[in-house]
């Protein structure tokens, strides 16, 4: 975590600045969030607590349109209304006492994605064009380091014809 903080980070700008900042504010934030552009992130993340960063991977504030990165940015910033790092790591912490237990191991995996889930619920609300923040994930998961499968399943033609 302390590397992701430190290492091959840049600012985004006075516009995404004063643009998370207003994010902040309109999901009811109090507390300053920062945000960096990481040459080390694949994906958007949030880090901390009590000084909450968001990393965004570089160059996606400008590939992407603003609608989107805006889209994206209320996901993280959700993260941050609910608390879940913390959440996060006491899910962590059971999960390593636990790592025995498949059905601890399945519970967290489910607490995981309901986690995701409520803050696209929580984006989607405040996002006036759905449809920007769905091609926003789709971006971001093309480029995602954890994605296992294809975001197109492979047709073996043999088989079709």
């Amino acid at each position: 975590v302390y590397q992701l903080k430190r290492r091959q980070i840049f600012s985004p700008g006075e516009y995404w600045n004063n643009r998370i900042t207003e994010l902040s504010s309109q999901l009811q934030i109090n507390k300053r969030v920062l945000l960096l552009q990481s040459g080390i992130a694949k994906i958007p993340a949030v880090i901390g607590y009590f000084k909450p960063v968001i990393l965004f991977p570089v160059g996606m504030l400008t590939s992407l349109p603003p609608k989107e990165v805006e889209a994206i940015l209320i996901h993280e910033l959700a993260h941050i209304r609910r608390k879940d790092f913390v959440v996060s790591m006491l899910q962590h912490i059971i999960e390593m006492i636990f790592f025995f237990n498949p059905a601890v191991l399945w519970a967290s995996s489910l607490i995981k994605m309901e986690r995701e889930n409520c803050c696209d619920d929580i984006a989607v609300s405040q996002t006036d064009n759905k449809r920007k923040y769905i091609n926003a994930l789709i971006a971001f998961q093309g480029t995602s380091p954890r994605t296992n499968a294809p975001l197109t399943p492979d047709i073996d033609r043999e088989k079709v014809n």
